[in-house]
């Protein structure tokens, strides 16, 4: 959006096209409706110029931008000053990447972050949703859930036992449900992988 001379906002489908000078064109953002998801240019955005506004403005790797927009997102993206303050306080603290989690099926004795607990049961929680999707035929279900190509990709190759992964997915559900602690529901969870 574009705001005119005469006070109306004009949508501008290609910035590209637009003829306006360097300095105002600085100060345009392209903004949208849509929700900020992980990944997402617009989150990505958000990271950069989080940057830009502190004192020793850092240049963000990519890597880098991805881990910060994680932290970003790990709380829904309401107000973007509180986002860009999260932003902000992210990049100013440690930004090593996270080794990737494992799965029960395929390690039912470590798969648990002992660190957040509830992060890692809602993730698995959308994981074995998503597998339940495409074991069933419906990957666009699977990706309604936020869940990356490559991901489906390798979930579509691994061979897990259906009743298993209906088990775990009552067992989550009851769990978020009802609140109680999350790592005696991650030894229930890793009980029926055993």
């Amino acid at each position: 959006m574009l705001l005119g001379k005469d006070d109306c906002l004009y949508r501008i489908k290609f910035d590209h096209r637009i003829d306006i000078s360097s300095d105002v064109k600085a100060r345009i953002g392209i903004w949208s409706a849509d929700p900020t998801l992980r990944g997402s240019a617009a989150l990505n955005h958000l990271v950069r110029f989080a940057a830009t506004l502190l004192p020793d403005p850092p240049k963000l790797t990519r890597d880098q931008v991805e881990i910060v927009g994680v932290e970003v997102m790990r709380y829904d993206v309401v107000l973007v000053t509180a986002a860009i303050g999260r932003a902000m306080t992210a990049i100013c603290g440690p930004m090593d990447p996270q080794k990737p989690w494992t799965e029960p099926w395929l390690d039912p004795r470590h798969w648990m972050d002992l660190k957040e607990p509830t992060r890692r049961l809602h993730a698995l929680h959308r994981t074995l949703l998503a597998w339940g999707h495409i074991y069933c035929g419906h990957p666009e279900y699977a990706k309604q859930l936020g869940v990356s190509s490559s991901r489906m990709q390798w979930l579509k190759g691994q061979t897990i036992d259906p009743r298993k992964v209906s088990n775990a997915i009552k067992i989550l559900s009851a769990w978020s449900i009802k609140k109680y602690d999350p790592l005696v529901c991650a030894l229930i969870v890793a009980r029926e992988w055993l």
